[in-house]
């Protein structure tokens, strides 16, 4: 059982270690089933995150960020970072480049200090953005450097 008393299921445990020993840890998810990768809030990383779906941010994050799907940011995350991503939907705090394929979401209380490159920005009041926004259909190399980080 886990901490929230589900039954966990034996076929998402398996064995690790030479002689598969006692040790498990969780399998990878599925391929249909897939889930997004979660930086949970008292998390901190640095470093290069890649993720070929979605990314959710509820911690920090200090480095880069290359997510093939969305890039989620709670309220209360810090990001500091270069970002590339399909979609970017922050309630966050984002200082930090960010070239996204599809669009890029602030939602109250979101705080974004940094350049934008996406054919959409959408600002919902009581959002903040400072810096440089560069609209309409992003670059092949900015299209390339996501692909190439995936």
């Amino acid at each position: 059982m886990n901490q929230g008393g589900q039954r966990l299921s034996p076929r998402l445990l398996r064995p690790v270690g030479e002689e598969g020993g006692e040790a498990r840890r969780p399998a990878p998810p599925p391929e249909a089933g897939h889930r997004p990768l979660v930086v949970g809030k008292g998390v901190a990383c640095r470093g290069t995150l890649r993720c070929r779906g979605t990314i959710r941010v509820d911690g920090s994050v200090e480095g880069e960020i290359h997510a093939g799907g969305a890039l989620l940011v709670g309220e209360g995350a810090v990001i500091t970072a270069r970002i590339h991503a399909a979609l970017v939907v922050s309630r966050g705090t984002i200082h930090g480049d960010i070239t996204a394929q599809e669009k890029v979401v602030l939602h109250a209380p979101a705080r974004l200090l940094g350049s934008v490159e996406a054919p959409v920005l959408a600002i919902e009041e009581g959002a903040v953005f400072t810096g440089r926004l560069i609209m309409g259909t992003v670059t092949a190399g900015a299209e390339a450097q996501v692909r190439q980080a995936l």
